[in-house]
C-alpha cells in the first residue's frame, strides 16, 4: 500500500504540475498577467532607458580614452616631474640619464660661472660610484638666488671648519638631466682659467648637467592645462553614467507627456502593441515615438503635411527620412534605413491622419507656407480642399484620399534625425499654442525664386 501511494503521488506531479499550480488562478487573472508580461518585455520606457544607458556608456568610454591619450601623449614630462623620487645629489654622477627627472636637494654649492635672464649656472659637489669627488653643473632659476647665496656661504664655512652642523639651509627643486652643450663648456673653461683651476679639477666635471624647474613654472605651462583637462574629462566620464541613474533624462519626456495628459505608464500601455515599427520608430493610433537617448514623441493629430525625403551626400550613403510638418510650424525628421521604409512610414501615418497633405509638391508647399489658415481649416474643420491642391498629376486632397506625386522630396534638410524647424516669418497665421522644445526658425520657403 505504501508503494502504491508513492506511485500515485509521483504520477500526479509528473502529469499535471501546471494544473496543480494554477488550480486556484482564474482565467481573467492569468490573461492579465500574461498581458503585463508582454507589456514589460515591449516597454517603451525600458527601451528608452536602455538607449540612454548605451549612449552614456559610449560617451563615458570615449572620454576615458581621450583622457588616456592626453595623459600618455601630451603630458609625459609633467608626469615624470611629479613622480620624480631619486635625489640627483645622492646618486653617482655616472648613473645620470638624459631627460630623466630627479629631485634636487642639496646643502652645498660652490660658485656660479655663467648666467642668463632666467637663472645662473652653478657648480655643486657630487660623487661617482667609486665615491670620488666630481663637480655637477646645476642651472638654478633666479627665484632661488638669495637662498643659493646663503648655501654658498655655509658651504665655505663648512670647508673651513669641517663642522657639518653649519649645513642648515638647503635648496630643493625637481628638474631634469641634459648634456652639457659647447657654449656652457666654454663659459666653464673661462671660469676655470680665471681661478687658475688645475687640470685635475677640470677633468672632474660631469658630462651631464642638472636643470632645476620650479613648480610654479610647471603649473603655468600648457602641461598643467592638459592635466586639468584630463581631470575634467574624468569627472564627466564618471558623472555622465551616474546621473543616468537618477532618471533625470526622462524629465523632458514627462513634461511633454504631461502636456498631453499622459504618464509614462500611459505611454507604455499605448505602445505595448504598436501598429507599425521601423527600427527605433514606433507608430500607435495616436502618436509616433522615436526611441533613443533623447526620445521624441509626436501626436499624429498635429500633423498637417507628410512626405518621404531622400538627401544625397557627397561621400556617404543617402539619408532617408519621413518628414512630418505640424500645425505648430514644427518639422520632425525621422531617419529610416531606405526609401521603402521612408515611403511605408509616411503612408502608414497618413492612413491615421488622412486629411493631411501628402507628398512634396509645389502646391503643398504653397499651401503650408502661404495659405496656412486654409490648410488648417481643411485638415481640422473638414472643409473642401483648396483648388490649388487638386491639380492632376500632383496631390489630390479632396475627400479623404491622397495620391503621391513623383516630384522629388525637398533636399535641403538638416542632418539631425529629429530637428524642429519653423515656418518663415511671413506666415500669415501662427496658432497661439506652441511647443517651445521643438521650435526654431529658419526653414527656407521653396516657392520663392532666388
Amino acid at each position: 500500500m505504501y508503494h502504491n501511494m508513492i506511485y500515485l503521488l509521483r504520477t500526479f506531479h509528473k502529469k499535471k504540475p501546471r494544473e496543480f499550480l494554477n488550480a486556484g488562478i482564474s482565467p481573467e487573472f492569468r490573461q492579465n498577467s500574461e498581458r503585463e508580461t508582454l507589456m514589460s518585455s515591449n516597454s517603451v520606457v525600458k527601451q528608452i532607458k536602455k538607449a540612454n544607458f548605451t549612449w552614456r556608456f559610449v560617451i563615458s568610454v570615449v572620454l576615458i580614452v581621450a583622457t588616456l591619450l592626453i595623459a600618455f601623449l601630451l603630458i609625459p614630462n609633467h608626469t615624470k616631474y611629479y613622480t620624480a623620487r631619486e635625489n640627483i645629489f645622492s646618486l653617482p654622477c655616472n648613473s645620470y640619464k638624459v631627460d630623466k627627472y630627479y629631485k634636487g636637494k642639496t646643502y652645498s654649492i660652490y660658485d656660479w660661472f655663467a648666467e642668463n635672464k632666467d637663472g645662473k649656472f652653478y657648480i655643486a659637489p657630487v660623487q661617482d660610484k667609486n665615491e670620488e669627488d666630481y663637480y655637477l653643473i646645476v642651472y638654478i632659476p633666479k627665484k632661488y638666488e638669495a637662498k643659493v647665496e646663503t648655501i654658498m656661504d655655509q658651504t665655505y664655512e663648512y670647508m673651513d671648519s669641517g663642522d657639518e652642523s653649519v649645513l642648515t639651509e638647503y635648496i630643493s627643486c625637481n628638474g631634469y638631466v641634459t648634456d652639457v652643450n659647447a657654449k656652457t663648456s666654454q663659459f666653464l673653461e673661462q671660469y676655470f682659467d680665471a681661478i687658475s683651476a688645475p687640470p685635475a679639477v677640470r677633468e672632474r666635471v660631469c658630462s651631464k648637467m642638472f636643470v632645476m624647474v620650479p613648480l610654479s613654472k610647471v603649473l603655468a605651462s600648457e602641461g598643467t592645462a592638459y592635466i586639468a583637462l584630463c581631470l575634467i574629462l574624468l569627472i564627466f566620464a564618471v558623472a555622465i553614467p551616474l546621473t543616468g541613474l537618477t532618471g533625470s533624462y526622462l524629465k523632458p519626456l514627462k513634461k511633454k507627456l504631461s502636456a498631453m495628459n499622459m504618464t509614462l505608464e500611459d505611454l507604455d500601455n499605448e505602445f505595448s502593441d504598436p501598429l507599425f515599427t521601423y527600427g527605433n520608430i514606433q507608430v500607435s493610433k495616436d502618436h509616433i515615438i522615436q526611441i533613443n537617448a533623447t526620445p521624441t514623441i509626436l501626436p499624429i493629430k498635429d500633423i498637417v503635411w507628410i512626405y518621404p525625403s531622400k538627401m544625397n551626400q557627397v561621400n556617404s550613403a543617402p539619408i532617408y527620412r519621413g518628414i512630418f510638418m505640424t500645425r505648430y510650424h514644427q518639422c520632425f525628421q525621422l531617419n529610416v534605413k531606405n526609401q521603402a521604409e521612408a515611403d511605408s512610414l509616411c503612408q502608414s501615418v497618413h492612413k491615421l491622419q488622412s486629411r493631411a497633405l501628402y507628398g512634396y509638391v509645389i502646391e503643398n508647399s504653397t499651401m503650408y507656407y502661404k495659405r496656412f489658415n486654409e490648410l488648417i481649416d481643411y485638415v481640422y474643420n473638414q472643409n473642401d480642399a483648396p483648388s490649388e491642391v487638386t491639380e492632376e498629376g500632383n496631390v489630390s486632397v479632396s475627400g479623404n484620399a491622397t495620391t503621391e506625386s513623383s516630384t522629388p522630396a525637398f533636399q535641403n534638410q538638416e542632418n539631425a534625425s529629429v530637428s524642429p524647424v519653423s515656418a518663415p516669418a511671413d506666415s500669415e497665421n501662427i496658432l497661439p499654442e506652441t511647443i517651445s522644445e521643438n521650435f526654431t526658425s529658419g526653414l527656407p520657403d521653396p516657392t520663392k525664386k532666388e
